[in-house]
């Protein structure tokens, strides 16, 4: 369900007065969270997968990972770090806990962007998925108000009632369903060449051309 920054800020911040956490000089920063993984084509993975531009990460391919961090807030960010980066596939049902140490989140202006690339990896999930972390401040008296961007649009939307955690809805191309559209591909290519042969009599066209230049 869907609520609003207000909603969302009242709730972290009763939370953390149950928890005791909050002072007189406590913080709350607005911090929104995306995506960013850039593909790791190897020779195979062309030759299985054809020449393809994903809009997500492919089963079983390497690729880089990481965040794009925005302060949508009026203070400036201190700064912090990431951690607990996690890919959760929804059926089955399991969780991958990526190899990545912590990372420094430098200090962020308000509506300033820094993008934080955290490690490579090669998973065997495929389908919807679930991307998740820990993102804290330095300061102990300050906490972070995480958003996610609603895909395809520029709507940016609050993400826990709880403050440092991060979630986000997205996908993992299906390595088998890749291959066998590459190969409808291939073998449409293979017909269509058989046919012009035939109708055009390929082999002499060509052979004639190459004459031609020749001389």
């Amino acid at each position: 369900m869907r609520i609003s920054e207000q909603e969302a800020e009242k709730q972290i911040t009763n939370f953390l007065k149950k928890s005791g956490i909050v002072s007189k000089d406590f913080e709350i920063h607005k911090l929104l969270l995306e995506f960013e993984f850039k593909i790791y084509f190897s020779l195979v993975d062309h030759l299985i997968l054809g020449i393809i531009k994903s809009k997500y990460p492919i089963q079983e391919v390497l690729f880089d990972y990481g965040l794009k961090i925005t302060n949508i807030g009026n203070k400036v960010f201190p700064g912090g770090w990431i951690d607990n980066f996690m890919i959760s596939q929804e059926l089955p049902q399991q969780t991958y806990l990526c190899p990545t140490d912590k990372k420094n989140v430098l200090s962020i202006q308000p509506g300033e962007s820094k993008k934080i690339m955290l490690g490579k990896i090669k998973n065997h999930f495929c389908g919807p998925i679930t991307l998740s972390c820990i993102i804290r401040p330095n300061n102990q008296n300050h906490a972070i108000e995480t958003y996610q961007k609603i895909s395809e649009t520029d709507i940016n939307e609050a993400c826990a009632e709880q403050p440092n955690k991060w979630y986000f809805s997205s996908y993992i191309e299906t390595r088998s369903i890749l291959f066998s559209q590459n190969t409808t591909r291939l073998l449409l290519l293979i017909a269509l060449l058989t046919v012009f042969q035939i109708r055009f009599n390929f082999p002499d066209f060509w052979s004639e051309m190459l004459s031609i230049f020749s001389k």
